[in-house]
């Protein structure tokens, strides 16, 4: 579900809190601090980039992960804390929590957009049309992965969705129940209907931007930020934040208690491993059981 996707790697944030759950802190930390090297690299891969290119790349990759570990990490460390309260309760996870805490962590989603769009302008000048040409091919690549399985019909599409999905989930708060494997069943029909109407949109929105670097000027247009906001997928309409809502509701609010439990294990082994980033002194949380199996 691209939704969910978005929650967990669309931003750099949200790649931090929900990737490499399964990996010890030390793994976790070695690929946070990585990230300028691994998206140098994509960025080659994409691109073709020259040594020049890659240099520059590589600089502003080191400079975005000291802002995002000063300025987002501190504020994810207290999102934990959030979801931990709400979990912790003896009231039952309300919708309304939820869509705060998704509405929460798509600000950081956003601030990470904010800071790339921003220092964007200098590597899209920097293209030579052989290197856009390259980036149109990469991208008809990424696109045929990213929609096989809707080629398959319905039926191919649910069983890989509820599968990838469940599996995330499961990372989280362990083996699922019959009600929330059915849930994940039911969003999948939605997310069908959903993913076929945002595929052409979807491409119809590349073409536009791959347009854009076409004729992009030598200096800056002022409205340049605005145009890449405009042409970026996963930020067009409120139905992917709708139905992330909808799905994580149901699964959090049809947990049992050993499923809350493991969920409230994760938050403070998550909790740890973001302090260990950030350099913040830990906090007491005593609130926080720990189970007797890990994840």
């Amino acid at each position: 579900m691209k939704n969910l996707s978005t929650l967990r790697s669309s931003a750099f944030a949200a790649v931090i809190l929900c990737a490499l759950v399964t990996i010890g802190c030390s793994a976790a930390k070695l690929i946070y601090w990585q990230f300028p090297r691994i998206a140098t690299s994509r960025l080659d891969s994409a691109f073709d980039l020259s040594s020049d290119q890659k240099r520059d790349a590589r600089s502003k990759m080191d400079a975005a992960l000291e802002w995002h570990r000063n300025t987002q990490i501190p504020g994810l460390i207290l999102w934990m804390d959030k979801v931990q309260e709400i979990v912790s309760a003896s009231t039952p996870i309300e919708h309304n929590d939820v869509r705060e805490l998704v509405a929460d962590l798509w600000e950081f989603r956003t601030a990470v957009y904010e800071r790339i769009y921003g220092n964007s302008f200098w590597f899209f000048a920097s293209l030579g049309q052989d290197q856009i040409a390259k980036f149109e091919s990469h991208q008809a690549e990424r696109n045929k992965d990213r929609f096989e399985d809707l080629e398959k019909g319905l039926d191919s599409y649910t069983k890989s969705r509820v599968a990838s999905w469940q599996k995330r989930f499961e990372q989280w708060i362990g083996d699922l129940n019959a009600t929330q494997l059915e849930t994940l069943n039911l969003s999948a029909s939605t997310a069908y209907e959903h993913d076929l109407k945002q595929r052409s949109q979807i491409m119809a929105l590349q073409q536009e931007f791959l347009g854009m670097l076409r004729t992009l000027p030598e200096t800056e247009p002022p409205d340049f930020v605005d145009q890449l906001w405009k042409i970026t997928p996963s930020t067009q309409g409120t139905e992917r934040f709708d139905m992330a809502v909808l799905v994580i509701s149901d699964i959090l609010g049809n947990m049992d208690a050993e499923q809350k439990s493991y969920l409230l294990n994760q938050i403070r082994l998550w909790r740890g491993r973001l302090q260990d980033l950030s350099g913040t002194p830990p906090a007491p949380s005593a609130s926080v059981p720990t189970p007797a199996q890990g994840p």
